[in-house]
């Protein structure tokens, strides 16, 4: 499971994934129950990070500030770089682009 997306979200608290290494302590079964839990109980009040705005509006405009590739104020200190998956996906992109046209090129 891979819980290190790099993306702007609010996502709720869960001690069970802070305390989980995967080795012998720490069961897959552990691990599932801490799920359950937060989708059965969740505590909005308990956010993984709390400079995370309440309000709906503000939410959606960092949301998409994000996926477009975006800073978000108040976000620079975060121990990873912002939007890396977006910005991974349009290099991607651009090189694709670039090959299709260097092989075009070629056929003239």
């Amino acid at each position: 499971m891979d819980t290190t997306y790099r993306n702007y979200h609010n996502n709720v608290c869960v001690s069970t994934l802070n305390d989980w290494d995967g080795g012998p302590s720490s069961t897959f079964e552990d691990l599932l129950q801490g799920l359950m839990f937060l989708f059965h109980s969740p505590n909005p009040d308990d956010p993984l990070t709390s400079n995370i705005t309440s309000d709906d509006d503000e939410f959606l405009r960092n949301v998409r500030i994000s996926i477009e590739g975006g800073v978000i104020e108040d976000f620079d200190h975060l121990p990873f770089e912002m939007n890396y998956g977006y910005k991974r996906y349009l290099a991607e992109q651009e090189k694709q682009q670039n090959e299709e046209e260097e092989e075009e090129d070629s056929r003239r």
